[in-house]
């Protein structure tokens, strides 16, 4: 069962943020104030299906032209230990994700606001394969003779595209906390090692981001 987006988690997020108080009178993104420009650091956390779990970075560059729509283009790395399970045993995936999505933005007051949208983005992916002792042939004797084999990097491109929902609120007049769930829809033929040849792997699954905003 792939994961869902958890709304009940958004609807009391909303609840919480509509009871802060307000600290400034012209903060970026606020109800009365738009056409302004920012970036986001943030720390993220996915679920990417057979990758596993992968703890990352990201930077995004925001735009925010009208009070109820943003853009904004990210730019993340994640990195996964190895897997243990099946094909993906003993095997280490770093993607590199670099997204564009479009936001409506609900603002809650001055200081605080929900957004939702989609995107889309290209996914630098790369399997990194380790040695593996596998069975080369018999002789006479029915005795077996090994050989290692992988020992190899291979890289992979794909698109995907992903859907998320968060809020943000304002800890000066020029710098937000924002938090972020999302869903990432992505499938990918990965090249392997001569033991496994191509994999299709699915990469959906869950992420979750939090940093600040930084308005120019």
């Amino acid at each position: 069962m792939k994961p869902r987006l958890p709304f009940p988690a958004v609807l009391a997020a909303a609840v919480l943020l509509s009871v802060l108080p307000a600290s400034a009178a012209n903060a970026p993104w606020g109800a009365n104030r738009y056409d302004t420009v920012g970036f986001a650091v943030s720390g993220d956390w996915r679920d990417s299906g057979d990758f596993g779990d992968a703890a990352g970075v990201g930077v995004r560059g925001i735009w925010q032209p009208f009070p109820y729509l943003a853009a904004d283009v990210r730019f993340s790395y994640f990195e996964r230990a190895k897997g243990d399970e099946g094909v993906w045993n003993g095997i280490r995936t770093r993607v590199v994700p670099i997204e564009a999505a479009l936001a409506g933005v609900l603002p809650l007051g001055e200081h605080a606001a929900l957004y939702a949208g989609a995107g889309a983005g290209w996914y630098s992916i790369q399997v990194r394969c380790p040695k593996r002792k596998v069975v080369a042939g018999y002789d006479e004797e029915g005795h077996a003779s090994y050989e290692r084999v992988g020992g190899v990097t291979k890289n992979t491109d794909e698109f995907g595209f992903f859907v998320f929902a968060g809020g943000r609120v304002e800890v000066t007049e020029s710098v937000w906390l924002f938090g972020e769930v999302r869903n990432t829809f992505l499938s990918a033929d990965c090249a392997m090692d001569g033991v496994h040849g191509r994999v299709e792997a699915d990469a959906d699954g869950l992420g979750v981001s939090a940093g600040l905003v930084f308005g120019l």
